[in-house]
């Protein structure tokens, strides 16, 4: 299986987009080509697998993909967007939802067949929060809703989820404020149920469990901490994934290096920690699991590797398998 990775860049490791080999069997992993592209802080792929979208720079690049899963660069645009850091196809594969950290800022483009078509949308956000990171907005994902009509913007800066209609650009958006205040909101998910949602909150390092409603908005049902009890040093949660059977949801915790799982009952609105495991190397920001395997791969951004894990179903808990060294801050991981 092939693995993209990006990673940021620098002037003089200008290639932040890489094919990483991955072995199915062994769960080993080898570097097969990389790119020259600017800070590809999050990788998505178009329904049919022909084409990768990525962050670039102040916008946004495709690249289609060949049988083997090597690129050719297709198309790029730049719209002053400050530190891209998410990207999301909307589920007709003709629009991506993008969100932007320090500019404080989110919308959508329209894409065909990997060129970008008209002008960009800009949703700008407004506000502050408690925590000192919180002094201005941070949009830190794009998220569509399952409906397909609208889109969920993440906002660290001013703890909100804020709902944007995609079918009309005038409307506004739909904010929802999360508690704790000053827990700083960074990743969603949706259930496949489309009736519920998960967040990871960066600053509070906690998960939450929400109903969704396309009418009513979020509701929030329960919350909890990521940490050992007794943790006491810096940790900001970073990724959040579902288990491949849909039955649990893992969050990467950076400081406190760990993976963290949880159980959880949709009748009851009830999360339950199951198992915590602890990894080698330095920072994981974001993993994925690799599909018909046990294993999942996890980028290390301070340490400069990607990790295979496996994971045990019984128990939940993570073994380590291999590491890949030689990357400059590794963030994003996508499997072909």
């Amino acid at each position: 299986m092939i693995l993209y990775i990006g990673c940021y860049t620098t002037p003089e490791k200008p290639n932040g987009l890489h094919l990483v080999d991955f072995d199915c069997t062994t769960g080993r992993m080898k570097i097969v080509e990389s790119y020259r592209v600017e800070n590809p802080l999050y990788l998505a792929k178009s329904a049919d697998g022909r084409y990768l979208y990525t962050n670039e720079g102040s916008g946004l690049g495709s690249f289609a993909i060949d049988a083997k899963g090597r690129f050719r660069h297709v198309d790029s645009v730049q719209f002053g967007a400050s530190a891209m850091c998410h990207l999301a196809l909307m589920s007709d594969d003709e629009m991506i939802a993008w969100a932007a950290y320090t500019s404080g800022e989110a919308g959508l483009i329209n894409v065909k067949d990997g060129h970008f078509l008209s002008e960009v949308r800009h949703d700008h956000h407004e506000g502050y929060g408690p925590d000192p990171r919180q002094s201005k907005p941070h949009c830190h994902a794009a998220v569509p809703t399952p409906d397909g009509k609208h889109y969920t913007v993440v906002d660290l800066g001013i703890d909100s989820l804020v709902t944007y209609s995609a079918e009309d650009p005038g409307a506004a958006g739909v904010a929802f404020k999360t508690e704790p205040a000053g827990a700083g909101p960074r990743h969603l998910i949706f259930h496949p149920d489309g009736r519920h949602a998960f967040v990871v909150f960066e600053l509070g390092s906690r998960i939450a469990l929400f109903d969704w409603d396309d009418e009513k908005g979020f509701r929030q049902l329960d919350s909890c901490s990521t940490l050992p009890a007794d943790w006491k040093g810096l940790n900001q949660d970073a990724a959040i994934r579902f288990t491949p059977d849909g039955t649990r949801v893992v969050v990467s915790n950076r400081g406190y290096d760990s993976l963290t799982v949880f159980d959880f009952d949709l009748k009851t609105g009830k999360l339950a920690f199951k198992a915590r495991s602890v990894l080698p190397g330095s920072w994981p920001r974001d993993f994925i699991f690799i599909p018909g395997t046990d294993f999942a791969v996890v980028t290390m951004e301070r340490s400069g590797t990607l990790l295979t894990v496996r994971y045990d179903t019984a128990t939940g808990v993570f073994t380590p398998v291999d590491t890949l060294h030689g990357l400059n801050r590794p963030v994003a991981v996508l499997a072909k």
